[in-house]
């Protein structure tokens, strides 16, 4: 277990319960088509007040059922502690990708705009859903989820972190 607290913890999942006896734990992770929980990556978890880590040890299971494995976890009350708690990975534990492509996370901070250069706020969280990928942002004081589909998202300027957003009024009820 480690205590170097690195930048950029990214919510990865959350561990639902034990699976069996010998130290397993049962999550669910945000992102179930990611591949940055792979052997060797750290773990990062929450926990009166401060973070600690575990390296992975092996992930298992489909994608409604994972099944993970952490260092220095090995029965099941060790992982009762550590249920319905969420855990982390830091974003330079992720793999590189390719220039024309981008982790959805990365997106997170971005500024809202439409065609006519006004600002509605910045993105405050994305979520995976069945159909599509989500952005949340705030606009007055009121919680705005545009589906990240090319019938809504103009342009994604990663050099200025804005989005341009076609349709935005849809989903303001102006």
């Amino acid at each position: 277990m480690k205590n170097n607290l690195p930048e950029n913890l990214i919510p990865m999942g959350e561990i639902i319960k034990p699976h069996g006896i010998k130290g397993e734990l049962k999550v669910f992770l945000y992102n179930r088509e990611s591949e940055t929980l792979k052997k060797g990556v750290s773990i990062w978890f929450y926990s009166n007040n401060s973070y600690c880590s575990y390296k992975l040890i092996s992930v298992r299971g489909s994608l409604g059922n994972s099944i993970m494995k952490i260092e220095q976890i090995e029965n099941i009350d060790q992982v009762k502690r550590l249920a319905k708690k969420q855990f982390f990975i830091s974003r330079n534990d992720f793999a590189t990708i390719r220039d024309d492509s981008f982790y959805l996370n990365d997106l997170i901070g971005f500024n809202v705009f439409d065609n006519k250069n006004i600002n509605y706020g910045k993105i405050i969280d994305i979520i995976n859903l069945p159909a599509n990928d989500v952005m949340i942002f705030m606009y007055k004081n009121k919680e705005i989820m545009i589906p990240i589909v090319d019938d809504f998202i103009e342009l994604f300027d990663f050099e200025n972190k804005l989005i341009q957003v076609k349709k935005i009024e849809m989903f303001l009820n102006l």
